[in-house]
């Protein structure tokens, strides 16, 4: 018997392990990827969150101290508006992270380790992408209600330390309240407009009513008309009953009252997108479509919070073809910035599709999606380019 008789004879007899792949993807591997990613992104997340919040801390500072509130209130306060800012961020954040991941797997020498052992990229970024999927589903149904309940308290509380501005609620039946501050003969009085319905501009309001009180809370009057249009600086109040302390019903034809108010800041003052959970925004468009107003900004955000996982699948998915590139090859610093610039470029992209969106150029649903499908595309190319499978 020659040697290679022996040997294919030896072979033959040899029991080996049915079911078990030569070049398997490791449960053990994916953790670890995904576990490492994870505490990437949190530490990124942190770093954001920081200079974010001084930022905005700065910002809140001369909006608010100007009107005599406390400096270390307002600096509190800010904290209430950060989980809102950072859910607008959390794609970048993704990307940045990813980014950030690639090179230490790259420094560490891990992934030319994982590439030599035939591993596909698709089954290096298996764990980080089940995990940014898990990132992106918390982020939309338990960051979102906290988020949405922080940025309302942050709302009021900027509402009475700025009380010259305008706020108001669509009812679900379609009727709205208004509360408007307004300067007297030297002295604020406080507007409580009510209006059963509303037109589509926000320039008319339907069987409306009026309560009047004065600085220190006390009822000045009650006006019932049966229209109130918006003038140039005051409100027309038609076929209006006027009830006053002490005197007697009034009935008036016509009656003016001072406003500083416009149409566009009544549409904008109705519950701020941000201040409504997943739930309470879909329940709101249908409101504000049933009441005959303009319900593309609220949909806008509704659509781009139910594209956020996706959005941060793409974003993760568009550093993988950098940090390859960056294995294959040098300049480090020319890849990670190219990366951030095109992650940037797709923030702003998503902006500018928002923008068309709330104006109604766009469907809201293709401006949400949008930039999230064209960054996956990207990638994709960029895959098949580097013949990465």
């Amino acid at each position: 018997m020659n040697t290679s008789t022996g040997v294919m004879d030896m072979r033959d007899g040899m029991d080996l392990p049915k079911g078990r792949p030569q070049r398997g993807y490791s449960p053990t591997l994916g953790w670890y990827l995904a576990s490492r990613w994870f505490v990437t992104l949190v530490v990124t997340l942190l770093a954001l969150a920081l200079f974010v919040y001084l930022v905005n801390t700065g910002e809140v500072l001369r909006d608010t101290t100007s009107h005599g509130a406390p400096a270390l209130q307002a600096v509190v306060m800010s904290l209430a508006q950060l989980p809102d800012l950072m859910m607008q961020l959390l794609p970048f954040a993704v990307l940045l992270a990813s980014l950030i991941w690639v090179q230490q797997m790259n420094r560490r020498q891990e992934l030319v380790a994982l590439r030599a052992s035939g591993l596909p990229a698709r089954r290096i970024v298996l764990g980080p992408v089940s995990a940014c999927l898990l990132v992106g589903v918390a982020a939309l149904f338990v960051m979102n209600p906290i988020s949405a309940t922080l940025l309302k308290f942050f709302e009021n509380w900027r509402s009475e330390v700025m009380p010259n501005s305008v706020k108001g609620i669509v009812t679900s039946g379609g009727s709205i309240w208004l509360r408007q501050d307004e300067m007297d003969n030297g002295k604020v009085r406080t507007f409580f407009i009510y209006g059963r319905s509303v037109a589509a501009n926000g320039q008319s309001l339907g069987e409306a009513t009026v309560f009047v009180f004065d600085e220190k809370g006390d009822f000045m009057a009650r006006l019932d008309a049966t229209q109130a249009k918006l003038e140039d600086g005051y409100w027309r109040m038609e076929d209006t009953y006027m009830l006053s302390p002490q005197k007697k019903i009034v009935h008036e034809a016509a009656v003016t009252l001072p406003t500083t108010l416009t149409a566009e800041q009544i549409q904008s003052s109705f519950n701020p997108p941000g201040t409504l959970n997943l739930w309470e925004l879909r329940n709101f468009i249908s409101v504000l479509q049933q009441s005959g107003l303009p319900a593309e900004r609220h949909a806008m955000v509704y659509q781009r919070l139910l594209a956020l996982p996706f959005t941060c699948l793409a974003m993760l998915l568009l550093a993988v073809p950098f940090g390859l590139r960056f294995a294959r090859g040098r300049g480090v610093a020319s890849v990670v910035l190219a990366g951030l610039g095109l992650g940037f470029g797709f923030y702003l992209l998503g902006n500018f599709a928002a923008a068309y969106g709330m104006a109604g150029r766009l469907n809201v649903i293709l401006a949400a999606w949008l930039p999230g499908v064209m960054a996956l595309l990207l990638s994709a190319a960029l895959l098949i380019h580097l013949r990465e499978e």
